[in-house]
């Protein structure tokens, strides 16, 4: 979930409300939290209200020291708050090695006559014995320290530092615990920590201890001359507690703060162990990379959000499209085609092939000169495709040769019109205004700074895309961009995680099949961001109002189209989908023999436990469920009747077979149907053309519901003969086919897709374990391995499940056959 503006808002008000006044009593100087570090401690503060256990991601690739101060700061108020409240120290507790500190003053402690007294210590004379009157007022008046940590030139200072600020803090005149029952652990890099603590003036304000490890020794240095700390500060896990666990008997922690990124991601498991056996009672992980777990409650914030909070601003792309080059044009369509044929054949088949996208994209970069004559190129391209085949057991190439052949000649094409197209530093002057500097591949630096003096761009500062990462990553750079090439996936990334004091804007002067391709890889990259954006909303105290747009089935269904859409960094999106269904033939329960449609892999139950196998490795009389879905008409009605977007698909279902009856009544005078009469002459016509029975087109076409879309071929011939005739625009044409295909892709996820996330739930399911706490704890919210399932409620899947799977016993398959494009 990616919180919009108005709920950060929200939350930032939330969090100055409940916590805004005790940051403000820590925070000691001028230095103030960002709205992102209040909103962050504020998570904290609701996890220790509710005693959870929180882990908070964040989307930056630097860990800054800053985030430590405002978490410390909830910890240390807790902490302070629940001690003081519980705090009733007792002589008959006290060591030896124990004194009294107060005002200036120190004392050791004694017993004579079953009563306690005082005495001076270290150079404040030898007055005589003070027996105690009152030993609760006594204690609660003096501080508890050390003898061994005492130093009279320095401890009477920082205690008194120490009652300040408590009673700053907590409004009373009351002194400060001594001694700690409620204690922590935190792991940080402590010199960073060490540094935020001095720059808020806070350095004796608790008690604490960092932990120093030297060689096999782990050393200590305390805050304040107290008898304990509150706080162990370690660079180390383990460390911390080998020191606890050996140096201080009986010591409980009650909470764990883990910081940083590698540290964090491989030490949690070590952390829920630890909190399992007892160890500690919470715990809370921060870390600049976001993580999955069930077993804790989950906050990964997002650039966006992170950045808003801190009023910063994240880079925005604007895209200038090169003008028309019609031969190029022509030869990037055809490569599309060429390529696409080895896409939809194999997938493993289109990786072997992929040195030829690599070489269309350098020579589609290649602005200004080439860098290497078209020989070498094809030379080098075609040695890596066939070296491919031949290592992926593709032994017979004179199946793909013609189709090699055809890439390289629409290479050389592509190569011959990048020859042609000198235009390229004409049009960037002409979009001057959106521009200070231009991106430029790395080794392509001096050629361009050699032609760009000739034009009016004498003044535009060029560099490389290394150095762009540089100026990105210091925000030393200019406000504004001009990419002459399409953007890796490698600098997306980076980009997209960067946040910058001023709005920059990154324009990208390309073919407009080149920002076809960049968009897609765009929207990869948000997409992936969305998946790791999980946040478990309970954490806040009233998540209604950021719930407040329950997610409904429509909701769910609506990012279909997204997540399993195979990214094809080709140019052509009119590509469909092609997935294998087999019809097999199976016994139900009363031993009835039918043939029914599965996918290619299915659940086998041995033994009572179920495994995913393929539909190939089953044996006769092998006991296995298919998932039928009946469902899936029922969950795209209800898109259908709420959904904009899926209501112009039942738009465009509907204008193609109403413009078909226009064009078929015309002059008619024969066949009747339904009480409609069409004329045979044309009804023939397109039934011989796009080779469909005449009659299949008035049972299944003309009638209302019957088939959304013809197949491809089908309905392209038909729209063709239609826009030939004056019944339909071209512009028609094409949103037809995008809804056909949108439909496609819908349908299919709804029926193969749907049904791989009730196979994996099944399959996971213990059998042992009740099955609908099993739905709730790890299918709802778990986008990562449930995209399509994760946002219904527990008692949904449950439903849809449960009306959907149907036990039989295999006997042999049938056919094998491609979905029918016609669902």
């Amino acid at each position: 979930m990616i919180l919009q503006k108005n709920q950060l808002e929200r939350m930032i008000v939330e969090a100055k409300r409940d916590i805004g006044d005790i940051l403000s009593k820590f925070q000691r100087s001028n230095k103030e939290i960002s709205d992102f570090h209040l909103a962050t401690a504020y998570l904290i503060y609701q996890a220790f209200n509710q005693e959870r256990n929180l882990f908070i991601g964040m989307d930056v690739k630097e860990f800054t020291s800053e985030t430590y101060l405002p978490a410390i700061c909830i910890l240390v108020y807790e902490l302070l708050q629940k001690n003081f409240e519980e705090y009733s120290p007792s002589f008959d507790y006290l060591s030896d090695n124990m004194i009294l500190i107060d005002k200036g003053k120190s004392y050791t402690i004694g017993q004579e006559n079953g009563k306690y007294y005082l005495n001076s210590y270290k150079g404040h004379g030898n007055r005589s014995k003070a027996f105690v009157r009152d030993p609760i007022r006594t204690l609660k008046t003096h501080f508890i320290g050390h003898k061994t940590y005492y130093s009279e030139r320095i401890c009477h200072k920082a205690l008194d530092e120490y009652k300040e600020f408590f009673q700053t803090v907590f409004d009373t005149k009351d002194y400060p615990p001594s001694l700690f029952k409620y204690k922590a652990v935190v792991v940080c890099n402590k010199k960073d920590f060490q540094h935020e603590l001095k720059r808020y003036g806070l350095e004796q304000c608790f008690s604490y201890t960092s932990l120093i490890r030297d060689k096999e020794n782990i050393s200590y240095c305390r805050s304040l001359p107290l008898y304990e700390p509150m706080i162990y500060f370690s660079s180390n896990y383990e460390d911390a507690f080998d020191y606890i666990e050996n140096n201080i008997e009986g010591s409980k922690i009650d909470y764990v703060f883990l910081f940083g990124n590698t540290r964090v991601i491989q030490i949690k498991n070590r952390v829920k162990v630890d909190y399992r056996k007892g160890k500690f009672q919470r715990f809370c992980l921060i870390g600049n990379e976001p993580i999955k777990d069930k077993d804790i409650i989950i906050w990964n914030w997002t650039t966006e959000e992170e950045a808003f909070l801190n009023g910063k601003h994240t880079i925005s792309f604007h895209y200038l499209p090169l003008k028309s080059n019609i031969i190029m044009e022509d030869a990037i369509d055809r490569f599309n085609c060429e390529m696409k044929a080895f896409y939809d054949e194999d997938d493993e088949l289109w990786q072997q092939v992929k040195p030829f996208m690599k070489c269309f994209w350098s020579i589609l970069s290649d602005r200004l000169y080439q860098s290497e004559s078209f020989d070498k190129i094809e030379s080098k391209v075609r040695d890596q495709v066939e070296k491919n085949l031949n290592s992926s057991l593709y032994d017979d190439l004179s199946i793909y040769k013609e189709q090699v052949e055809n890439i390289i000649a629409v290479l050389s094409t592509i190569y011959n019109a990048k020859l042609l197209d000198t235009a390229y530093l004409e049009q960037a002057a002409e979009n001057r205004e959106f521009f200070s500097a231009i991106v430029v591949p790395n080794d392509e630096i001096d050629i361009w700074k050699e032609n760009i003096v000739t034009y009016p761009l004498d003044n535009i500062h060029v560099i490389t895309n290394r150095d762009f990462r540089k100026e990105i990553k210091n925000m030393s750079g200019g406000s504004n961009y001009l990419f002459t090439f399409p953007m890796y996936d490698q600098d997306i990334d980076i980009v997209k995680r960067n946040a910058t004091r001023t709005p920059i804007t990154i324009s990208f002067l390309l073919y407009e099949s080149e920002i076809v391709c960049l968009k897609r890889r765009v929207k990869y990259h948000q997409r992936n961001q969305e998946i790791n954006a999980s946040k478990n909303m309970e954490i806040l105290p009233n998540n209604d109002f950021y719930n407040s747009i329950k997610k409904t089935s429509s909701d769910l269904i609506s990012r279909l189209d997204e997540n399993f859409d195979k990214e094809f960094y080709g140019l052509d999106d009119s590509r469909d989908y092609d997935m294998a269904i087999y019809k097999v033939e199976v016994k139900d329960y009363e031993k009835n023999i039918k043939i029914v449609s599965c996918p290619s892999r299915i659940i086998r139950i041995e033994d009572g436990e179920k495994y995913l196998v393929s539909i190939e490795d089953l044996k006769e009389n092998d006991r296995i469920i298919i998932y039928h879905n009946k469902s899936r008409d029922v969950l795209y009605k209800i898109l259908a009747d709420t959904s904009e977007k899926y209501a112009n698909i039942e738009h465009n279902s509907s204008l193609w077979r109403y413009r078909l009856k226009e064009y078929l009544e015309d002059d008619a005078s024969g066949e009747q149907w339904k009480d409609v009469r069409y004329n045979p002459d044309k009804l023939k016509k397109i039934s011989s053309i796009i080779n469909v029975p005449h009659q299949y087109i008035l049972d299944s076409w003309l009638t209302k519901g019957a088939v959304k879309f013809p197949n491809k071929k089908s309905l392209l011939s038909l729209l063709d003969i239609l826009i030939d005739e004056g019944y339909l625009k071209k512009t028609e044409k094409d949103e037809l086919l995008k809804s056909r295909r949108f439909y496609l892709s819908v349908m299919i996820s709804l029926g193969h897709n749907l049904s791989g996330e009730v196979q994996r739930i099944l399959v996971e399911h213990n059998k042992e374990d009740d099955f609908s706490q099993h739905i709730a704890t790890n299918v709802v919210n778990n986008k990562s391995q449930y995209p399509l399932l994760s946002d219904f409620d527990a008692s949904e899947i449950f439903k849809i499940i449960i009306e959907n799977i149907v036990g039989y016993t295999f006997i042999k398959i049938s056919d094998k056959e491609a979905i029918d494009e016609e669902i």
